[in-house]
């Protein structure tokens, strides 16, 4: 719980790391390093990612300039397949409305 609220992990991985050290017994930081679980918040990191995704899905970048909100889940969504799950969803939603110049 402590690397959730730290920001470390997603509450997705926490569940997965979890289920891992109940089956195998081995401590939670030696699962989340071997899984690669850690939590990318650096937005320098995350922006190349970002940048990707938005060329990518350019319909979906006039739906957020037009304020639909759903399509920045979707952005945010296909960077976190992009980082298999390790961006922070928080950060890179920040991003994504830095790029694009939206609030």
């Amino acid at each position: 719980m402590r690397l959730v609220e730290d920001g470390q992990i997603s509450g997705t991985n926490a569940k997965e790391v979890l289920a891992r050290v109940g089956r195998s017994g081995d401590q939670v930081a030696d699962v989340v390093a071997a899984a690669g679980f850690r939590q990318i918040s650096d937005s320098a990191a995350l922006q190349a990612a970002v940048d990707e995704v938005i060329a990518q899905n350019p319909d979906a970048v006039a739906d957020v300039r037009a304020g639909t909100q759903k399509a920045i889940g979707f952005l945010t969504g296909q960077v976190m397949k992009k980082t298999r799950g390790q961006a922070n969803a928080g950060v890179v939603q920040q991003l994504i409305r830095s790029t694009l110049e939206v609030d």
